[in-house]
């Protein structure tokens, strides 16, 4: 599917990794209804699909957590479950547990497990879904769609993003129904590319919010 393929109207959009990216280019481009379990969080696709196929059942669970460092600007300890890998990377303060004992994790075990519950109600009452990832090859992404495609009993659309291209966005045109694959270049910094995640999600819009964007 070409990027034009991607414009519509949907119930919901996702965020699903691999990174933050996703959840700011929602925020910025007004399709940010709530946040979701995997905001601000690193994954690998396949952990994902892992989550899905388990709803989520002892994500980020106490007893599977570890510390295994900071992230980039040292404000925050990366939190890694070591069951499906994902990585909290802004949820556990560094300067309010310089020890790493994690006395936040009840408020946020909280938190994720009212994200989770929102993102699966979300996942079944939808009946054109939106999901967008940056990061995953292409083999990740035949087997993530297989998962989705036995799961959900509508339609949805998977746009995935990967970095290497030249200037501009460059689509890939791969050969799936409902899979949008793009290149961005390399580039450094959040906001360095608001324009071409615009340009991207110029023809997306959420259900009620078709005329505020």
């Amino acid at each position: 599917m070409d990027l034009q393929g991607l414009a519509g109207t949907y119930d919901a959009v996702f965020s699903i990794g691999y990174n933050g990216q996703p959840s700011i280019q929602r925020i910025k481009n007004r399709l940010y209804a709530n946040p979701g379990p995997l905001d601000w969080m690193l994954s690998d696709l396949p952990d994902v699909g892992r989550l899905l196929e388990n709803r989520f059942e002892g994500f980020m669970d106490r007893n599977r957590l570890r510390i295994i460092g900071k992230d980039q600007n040292e404000l925050f300890h990366l939190v890694q479950d070591s069951l499906y890998r994902v990585i909290s990377a802004q949820d556990f303060s560094i300067h309010h547990d310089p020890d790493g004992q994690l006395p936040d994790y009840p408020a946020f075990a909280r938190r994720l497990h009212t994200r989770a519950q929102h993102f699966l109600y979300e996942l079944e009452r939808s009946r054109m879904s939106l999901f967008i990832r940056t990061g995953a090859t292409w083999e990740q992404t035949v087997h993530f769609v297989k998962l989705l495609d036995e799961r959900l009993t509508y339609d949805y659309r998977l746009l995935v993003v990967n970095y290497g291209g030249s200037n501009g966005i460059t689509d890939c045109f791969w050969p799936l129904e409902r899979v949008c694959g793009i290149r961005l270049p390399v580039v450094s910094g959040w906001t360095s590319q608001d324009a071409l995640w615009k340009i991207l999600l110029a023809g997306v819009n959420i259900v009620g919010e078709e005329n505020n964007r």
